[in-house]
């Protein structure tokens, strides 16, 4: 009977100990990364074409929870995996933070699973926290206290910015080297870039961009802005990504300030500003007073699809008149096949170019270096027989009187000539033009 009892007591002492245990915490994790540690990143040199991290590469961690220190010493796309061992925990959640205690989000929390058990996120430079959270699983003995352990590891890529400003806006804004690419580096920190560029001239501006395609992020809404001075749109144009031709702004453009914004992802840009002087300028093939036509030689910078000249000034307002610019049975507007020009008589001729855009310029040359006319002489004509002296008189209201000769000497103007004889008079212009007179005086 005694031993029957010393049983029943045992029972019931182990009974006592189970209910205990069983009424106590499910599970009891020591979840600690030291926050003051910083985390190592595996650099790359491209995330999207990475093998799965070697197991050397991870970092072991105890918990169900825990803080990491993350240190980015200059723009960095970075990959972070966590394995876990999904028999004694699931749902895990990953996320950056600018504290410790995880609430100051950088992005958004990421719950992953087992086909994808990573998160891409772009970081500017600068001190974050990597966070996790997992959940012990509900299947797990537990009756007993347990330690799941998970492993960590972050990976990175360069963006290799040639921003020296990372967090720019319109007042401090990166300035644009022309012809030089410059590479960006959209974040969650700093999603907008801003761009700066001055002409001094008029000219046609074209801005090639892109946006680094990567396989976590979507580009959907990414957009390159021209903007004016006032921060106002100009154009807007969005991501394309069917090709580089797609991507491209072409304006022509006054002098002044203009900014250029990329927006919209998160990603590495990239950005080529070329321009080309809209300024069209002219040379003619001679400076001189001339008895010969003149060539106008039209320099124009850009690419054109017409040229076509009129003869006399032609306003803006007139700039796409029909009447003005048709060439059909006209006498003094003509299309020209390249971009020059004879001209055969003093004026004011205005070449009207068409550029690849569909934009309309005008530009006037004034000639007036046209001299086909001899000189005017009064006081004697060609071939009369003079009974007394006579005044010679010459002038040349265009290239003016370049040498006078009588009988091969020189003579000045409004000279009296008395002596009988024969006389030959010779004066030229400084154009080449010369009026012979011969005469006698009895």
């Amino acid at each position: 009977m005694k031993k029957i009892n010393f049983r029943i007591c045992i029972l019931a002492v182990c009974f006592s100990f189970l209910m205990i245990f069983a009424t106590g915490p499910k599970t009891r994790v020591e979840a600690y990364i030291s926050p003051y540690l910083e985390m190592p990143i595996n650099y790359t040199s491209s995330v999207d074409n990475l093998q799965y991290p070697q197991t050397d590469q991870f970092t072991a961690l105890t918990g169900t929870s825990g803080v990491g220190m993350v240190v980015i010493k200059e723009p960095t796309i970075i990959k972070a995996y966590l394995n876990w061992n999904s028999s004694e925990a699931n749902s895990p959640v990953i996320w950056f933070s600018r504290d410790i205690k995880g609430i100051d989000l950088v992005g958004s929390q990421v719950t992953l699973s087992s086909s994808k058990n990573y998160q891409v996120i772009l970081l500017d430079t600068g001190t974050y926290y990597f966070n996790y959270t997992i959940k012990a699983n509900n299947s797990y003995n537990s009756s007993s206290y347990i330690f799941t352990t998970v492993g960590a590891c972050l990976v990175g890529q360069y963006a290799n910015s040639t921003e020296r400003i990372y967090n720019s806006s319109k007042d401090s804004s990166n300035l644009i080297t022309f012809n030089k690419m410059e590479t960006g580096f959209l974040s969650i920190t700093a999603p907008i870039d801003y761009y700066k560029f001055e002409l001094n001239e008029k000219s046609i501006v074209t801005i090639n961009f892109n946006f680094l395609e990567l396989k976590d992020i979507n580009l959907y809404g990414s957009a390159c802005v021209l903007k004016n001075s006032m921060d106002a749109n100009i154009v807007e144009q969005a991501y394309n990504s069917q090709g580089a031709q797609y991507n491209t702004i072409t304006k022509v453009l006054e002098p002044g300030v203009y900014y250029i914004t990329m927006k919209g992802t998160t990603t590495i840009t990239s950005l080529v500003v070329k321009k080309i002087p809209y300024v069209v300028k002219a040379a003619v093939s001679t400076s001189y007073y001339t008895k010969g036509n003149v060539r106008i030689h039209l320099k124009v910078p850009f690419e054109y699809t017409e040229i076509l000249v009129t003869k006399g000034k032609v306003s803006k307002a007139r700039i796409t008149d029909y009447y003005t610019w048709s060439t059909y049975q006209s006498e003094t507007t003509k299309s020209l096949t390249d971009n020059a020009y004879s001209v055969t008589a003093n004026g004011t001729y205005t070449f009207r170019i068409l550029d690849y855009m569909g934009n309309y310029s005008l530009y006037a040359v004034k000639i007036s270096n046209i001299d086909k006319m001899a000189p005017a002489v009064s006081g004697v004509k060609n071939g009369k027989i003079y009974q007394s002296a006579v005044t010679l008189k010459f002038s040349d209201g265009l290239s003016g009187i370049k040498s006078a000769l009588l009988n091969n000497k020189a003579i000045r103007n409004g000279a009296k000539v008395s002596g009988k004889g024969a006389y030959t008079l010779s004066v030229s212009d400084r154009a080449g033009n010369k009026k012979i007179i011969k005469f006698k005086i009895k």
